[in-house]
């Protein structure tokens, strides 16, 4: 993808739900899904999002940024950080890797 100029941000990721049906898990046993939150169209930011009638099962939507507050983790629409840092770093943009890891440093920030 790098060498042919693409964006990551044209990547979707996805797995049917018995996809993993050997182990009995699935993606909704885990709580578990990657969803699109926001588009550009001809430069105009839309926001993308879930609201199915099980709202348990509805995404957020719109840029989004990580807060550790409180002692956890928790994703928040970047509109509303008011002055909180946003944990997330910039590692793709426009086709371009911003920053490299290795599996080492991966490992760590796993732990």
């Amino acid at each position: 993808m790098k060498n042919a100029g693409w964006a990551s941000c044209n990547l979707v990721f996805g797995m049917g739900g018995k996809l993993i049906g050997l182990s009995g898990l699935s993606r909704d046993t885990q709580r578990n899904a990657f969803k699109a939150c926001k588009m550009v169209i001809n430069g105009k930011t839309v926001d993308v999002y879930k609201s199915p009638l099980d709202q348990s099962k509805k995404s957020k939507r719109g840029e989004l940024s990580l807060i550790f507050e409180n002692g956890k983790y928790n994703t928040v629409n970047t509109k509303d950080l008011n002055g909180r840092e946003d944990l997330l770093i910039p590692v793709f943009e426009n086709g371009k890797i911003l920053r490299e890891y290795t599996f080492d440093e991966i490992r760590k920030n796993a732990a």
